[in-house]
């Protein structure tokens, strides 16, 4: 995936109501609503929700109520989203990654681009995991998979071993895996990970070395480490702004 622009914007009018853009685009709702119109379909998008505007599908989009999102500009190879309203079962978990943006927004550091990268990741991530069965009801053996990794990513997982019980050898594993499911077995494992961390040091007293230790990894300054790299921000740092 290829990652061209990402802004915060604030509109209470779009600039132009019909367009048609060269690139997807997804757009993240923090407040407010609008409407979008493409010739065969309509739909009307508020807070926490997404939007994708597919590239060369005319549109009319309208302000229905001041709106502030997040817009991520992007190429990629594959369709990283299969629907054009994007609402999301985890809304906590959502809400949190908005939080985050937020900050990242008045960040001016050279490496902002790279947490905005990493961000964009997680919520299409987290689209794909909760969209994974609606998606895949006929891949039975990778189903099977993802269920069992949802059970067990807090242990130490050896991905050679599933590859093993789902009769496959590994890179047969990790390619129908990725095709079935659009990521990786390990980033399907971590996102898992974070997600149950995120929520542990949102709505729990843990103490971060319980936390980490409670999403599988092997040490609190391994997790911390990890955190930091992916969401750009350190677990203690994350927790002070979301409680």
């Amino acid at each position: 995936m290829q990652l061209l622009v990402s802004i915060k914007v604030y509109r209470e009018k779009f600039v132009e109501e019909q367009f048609c853009t060269t690139d997807d685009i997804f757009a993240l709702v923090k407040s407010g609503s609008f409407s979008y119109e493409t010739e065969n379909e309509s739909y009307i998008v508020s807070a926490n929700e997404g939007a994708l505007f597919k590239a060369d599908v005319p549109g009319v989009k309208k302000v229905l109520s001041p709106v502030t999102m997040f817009l991520f500009r992007y190429k990629n190879e594959h369709s990283l989203f299969q629907h054009k309203k994007i609402v999301f079962e985890d809304t906590a978990r959502i809400q949190s990654t908005l939080r985050m943006l937020d900050t990242l927004s008045d960040y001016t550091m050279p490496d902002a681009f790279d947490f905005w990268f990493s961000l964009f990741n997680d919520i299409v991530t987290q689209y794909r995991i909760e969209n994974s069965q609606k998606e895949l009801p006929n891949d039975e053996v990778i189903l099977r998979a993802a269920k069992s990794l949802q059970a067990h990513y807090h242990e130490k997982l050896d991905l050679t071993e599933v590859a093993k019980r789902c009769n496959l050898s590994y890179p047969q594993f990790i390619r129908r895996f990725k095709k079935a499911m659009h990521v990786t077995p390990s980033d399907y494992v971590t996102a898992l990970r974070f997600n149950k961390a995120k929520a542990l040091l949102t709505d729990s007293k843990l103490q971060i070395r319980e936390i980490a230790f409670a999403c599988g990894f092997e040490s609190e300054y391994y997790f911390s480490k990890f955190f930091k790299k992916h969401i750009g921000v350190s677990p203690a740092y994350f927790r002070k702004t979301t409680m």
